[in-house]
C-alpha cells in the first residue's frame, strides 16, 4: 500500500493529562474552548519540521506532509472488541509497566490494540509516557501496529515527541518501524515535530542528520 504525500482529545477519565503541559481535547470536545491551542505553528516550531524536509531534499527524496484526514486507508481504526477492551485493569498494567499482566491478558486472547471511542490506545499512553518496554511489548509481542490514531489524528510518534524528556530509543524504535509518521498532520496541521520541546531542537537535529536513511519515508508513493 502507498501513500501520496502532497504539499503543503480523548475525554476517557482514565487517562490522566500530562502534568507539564495539558494534552489539547478530542476533537468532540474541540469547539467548547479555545484555551488548549497551545500549539501555535510559528515560523519557529514550523522550522524544525522543514530542517527535516529540506535536509531529505538534499539527499534526493521530494516529501512533503499530508494531513492525517486523507489517510484513512493508512490508519487502523479501533474495533467494538477493542474500545471494550480497553478497561481499568489494561490500563494499570500499562501506567506501572507491569508486563507480566500485559503479557498474561494478551495470552487471555484480550485485544492490546484497544483504545477507547476517541481511538487512544494503550500504544499512545505507553509513548507518551516514555515507556520503552511497554512499547516493544505491545509492538514486537502483541503485534500492535504503529499506525494507531486518536481522533485529533494524532499518532503514537506525535505522543514520544511530546515527552518531557528526550528519549530517542523510544523514537529510533517508532522510526525503524514507520517513518512515515513523521510526515503526517495531525487535526491541527501538527507534524510530530511539532510537538518537541524548542530546548530539544539541537539534539533532534543532530538525531535527524545522523539518521537519515532512519527516516526515509518507506511506503511513500512520490509524485
Amino acid at each position: 500500500m502507498c501513500i501520496v504525500l502532497n504539499k503543503r482529545k480523548a475525554c476517557n477519565d482514565s487517562i490522566q493529562p500530562r502534568k507539564i503541559q495539558k494534552r489539547p481535547l478530542s476533537a468532540t470536545q474541540e469547539n467548547k474552548t479555545s484555551s488548549h491551542d497551545h500549539i501555535e505553528q510559528s515560523k519557529e516550531e514550523a522550522s524544525l519540521q522543514d530542517y527535516l524536509l529540506s535536509m531529505m531534499l538534499e539527499s534526493g527524496t521530494n516529501v512533503a506532509v499530508k494531513s492525517y484526514k486523507t489517510m484513512d486507508d493508512f490508519f487502523c481504526g479501533p474495533t467494538e472488541e477493542e474500545i471494550e477492551s480497553y478497561k481499568h485493569d489494561v490500563l494499570t498494567a500499562v501506567r506501572t509497566g507491569d508486563i507480566d499482566t500485559l503479557r498474561s491478558l494478551h495470552k487471555q486472547g484480550r485485544p492490546m490494540k484497544c483504545s477507547n471511542r476517541f481511538g487512544e490506545s494503550l500504544l499512545h499512553m505507553a509513548c507518551r509516557k516514555g515507556m520503552m518496554d511497554v512499547v516493544k511489548f505491545l509492538v514486537d509481542e502483541a503485534h500492535v501496529p504503529f499506525t494507531v490514531r486518536d481522533d485529533y489524528g494524532r499518532s503514537p510518534l506525535h505522543d514520544a515527541c511530546w515527552t518531557q524528556s528526550l528519549n530517542f530509543e523510544l523514537i529510533n524504535f517508532i522510526l525503524c518501524k514507520c517513518p512515515d509518521l513523521l510526515y503526517i498532520s495531525d487535526r491541527r496541521n501538527h507534524t510530530p515535530l511539532s510537538y518537541v520541546r524548542r530546548e530539544h531542537w539541537g539534539q533532534w537535529k543532530s538525531f535527524l542528520s545522523d539518521n537519515k536513511k532512519l527516516i526515509a519515508p518507506q511506503s511513500i508513493h512520490l509524485e
